[in-house]
């Protein structure tokens, strides 16, 4: 594989299931308070699900995250930049109400970070089409149209690629049990994971195969290493474009070590 075509905007390698992608599944309870009622109410206390449009620093701080780099004026507050030029602006949210807000304000605090700016602008220039509508299961993306169009080729270059369905659920904060610390997350992790999912599906560049039994596409997503061409002579490689590592580092997070 050429390593070359790994570089961005040209993504990585994955394999899709047929029927989706199953992603982390519900918690019973939120991690980050004491009940899914006294979370809500820190949430509405301290601003973030305000009808308001969020602050991005106020954010990541109700959030428990580390606050976003310092950014442009231009960039600091959504409004203060042509409509056209904020990354993610082609991407559609169907569901009710509560559900577009809640995704709007989601997708403000992913542009906050520069993993979140640069893969919703790429997803804005892919010439493809971005959904995301509510589930009350785990996190998924799915494909719409071709999904075998979405592989990488043999010689490394993108596929024609196609466009993507992200269903996502607000509401998990958790990974598994949430018995280690990387598993306790904030929902726009979650959104950002399937987000990542979806460039590669529009870039035609997802990762076949498997490493230590692992979905490539998944290893790849996450940002750690897979193996591309099922030779153990050739060293592993990992994504380079955004993954869901690079932003919880930029956020302050621990690291996730396997999915």
């Amino acid at each position: 594989m050429k390593l070359s075509s790994l570089r961005y905007p040209g993504p990585t390698p994955t394999s899709l299931p047929e029927r989706g992608r199953t992603g982390e599944p519900a918690p019973s309870l939120p991690p980050w308070s004491d009940s899914a009622e006294s979370f809500r109410a820190e949430r509405q206390r301290d601003g973030f699900d305000s009808a308001q449009t969020v602050d991005p620093q106020r954010a990541a701080l109700a959030l428990g995250m580390a606050p976003p780099p310092t950014l442009a004026p231009s960039y600091a507050v959504r409004g203060t930049e042509p409509e056209a030029s904020v990354p993610g602006t082609s991407l559609s949210i169907n569901g009710d109400a509560a559900f577009q807000e809640r995704v709007r304000k989601d997708l403000e605090v992913l542009r906050s970070y520069p993993s979140g700016r640069e893969l919703l602008t790429a997803l804005d220039k892919s010439g493809k089409s971005t959904a995301i509508e509510p589930t009350t299961s785990g996190n998924t993306a799915w494909v719409k149209g071709d999904r075998y169009s979405t592989y990488q080729l043999p010689d490394g270059s993108q596929n024609e690629g196609a466009s993507a369905l992200v269903r996502y659920n607000p509401d998990l904060e958790m990974i598994g049990g949430g018995t280690e610390p990387w598993m306790k997350r904030p929902p726009a992790v979650g959104l950002f994971h399937e987000l990542v999912h979806a460039y590669d599906y529009e870039y035609g560049s997802l990762p076949d195969g498997y490493t230590e039994g692992v979905d490539n596409a998944e290893r790849a997503a996450v940002g750690l290493s897979f193996d591309h061409d099922d030779d153990p002579s050739t060293p592993e490689i990992t994504a380079q474009r955004p993954t869901e590592n690079s932003l919880r580092s930029e956020m302050g997070l621990p690291l996730r070590p396997r999915y």
